[in-house]
């Protein structure tokens, strides 16, 4: 009965441990394999039935994967491909009325240089940028509203990454770089010092180049907030619409690699933690070895200070051993001189009397002792 105790008390081996560890933390690959179509038209009741069936998992992973499903609820496909549809179209009609309206002939751009024969940098500029972006924008807007009908969604997908991304981006920065080089320009001018009515003339109209530049800047930055606001927070929904418009071949590719990233991300997940989990061990060890070295040196001091303590006590042993060898010796003097006074006392055996004392054998009182 011990032996079973022991086999139920005893752990189990840290191979077996690590990889129930392992196969805990994996994701459940029939769950990122189901139909995205599905989750998406999930109800209240659905969602809250698939959260019950997996209750008894830990609190972390039920925790993740509510944050999963409601993550995927809120996707809402049709929603990416209409702001972006409109808002290709807004930014068309946008440039398109700069271009061709507001600044299509040369004289409205007559506030913006200092004088005739100056360098039309912000003209060039605004033009290039105008240009670039009726014909981006354009060429998007038709795609958008083809692709939102299932027609050619990877030719859209193309005018949107390679398109807006390279050929919009890339030429509102030519652009752009051209409108600062006209803001110098112009600053250049009104920073003139000079008294002469020309000079004054200069300062004037760099003024108005400067200010008109940096208003029509500033407007260009607005604009551009606006449209890259609108595409950055529909972004994932216009990705997933990409992904439903693919044919199942394409879709399985994506997928697969989809799960190769996140098995590579769990590696990296898993190795983070194990290292943090060995950092503190090793800052653990760390200061208990530290603690058993100040108690060793404390143990040391204590020796040390019983070691001094002994030596002092040795001292005081050895001192009162010498005093009773003095005090020894001191009585064996003591002694001999005793023994060297009793053999002899000065006179040796003759007192200076000899046998008579002085007064013979009379005492001076006869026989009568007075008590007779």
């Amino acid at each position: 009965m011990s032996d079973e105790n022991d086999m139920l008390i005893a752990p189990a081996p840290e191979e077996e441990t690590e990889t129930m560890d392992m196969e805990d933390m994996d994701m459940d690959m029939d769950d990122m394999e189901m139909d995205m179509h599905d989750m998406k038209d999930w109800s209240e009741e659905d969602m809250h039935e698939h959260m019950m069936e997996e209750s008894m998992d830990s609190p972390f992973k039920m925790l993740m994967k509510a944050e999963k499903l409601m993550h995927w609820k809120s996707i809402d496909t049709t929603t990416g491909q209409f702001s972006f549809m409109f808002t290709a179209a807004f930014a068309c009609t946008h440039y398109a009325l700069k271009a061709f309206r507001y600044f299509g002939e040369e004289k409205y751009y007559a506030g913006y240089r200092t004088d005739a024969d100056a360098t039309k940098f912000y003209e060039i500029g605004d033009k290039i940028i105008n240009y670039t972006n009726v014909a981006v924008f354009g060429v998007a807007a038709i795609t958008s509203l083809l692709a939102l009908f299932g027609i050619a969604p990877g030719i859209n997908y193309m005018v949107w990454v390679w398109g807006f991304m390279v050929l919009g981006l890339g030429g509102n920065g030519i652009g752009e770089f051209m409108y600062l080089l006209g803001l110098d320009s112009s600053y250049s001018d009104a920073a003139y010092t000079g008294t002469d009515a020309a000079s004054l003339l200069k300062v004037a109209t760099g003024n108005v180049a400067y200010s008109a530049i940096k208003a029509g800047i500033v407007e260009q930055k607005v604009i551009q907030a606006k449209i890259y606001y609108v595409l950055y927070n529909q972004s994932e929904n216009w990705m997933w619409a990409m992904f439903d418009a693919m044919s199942e071949a394409d879709k399985e590719a994506k997928v697969e690699e989809l799960m190769k990233e996140v098995e590579e991300w769990e590696k990296e997940m898993m190795a983070e933690m194990e290292a943090e989990m060995d950092a503190e061990e090793s800052a653990d060890d760390a200061e208990e070895s530290a603690d058993d070295a100040e108690e060793s040196a404390d143990d040391a001091d204590e020796a040390a200070d019983d070691a001094d303590e002994s030596a002092d006590d040795a001292d005081e042993a050895a001192d009162d051993a010498d005093e009773a060898a003095d005090d020894a010796d001191e009585a064996d003097e003591d002694a001999e001189e005793s023994a060297d006074d009793a053999e002899d006392d000065g006179f040796g055996d003759d007192d200076g009397f000899g046998g008579d004392d002085g007064f013979g054998d009379d005492d001076g009182f006869g026989d009568d002792d007075f008590f007779n």
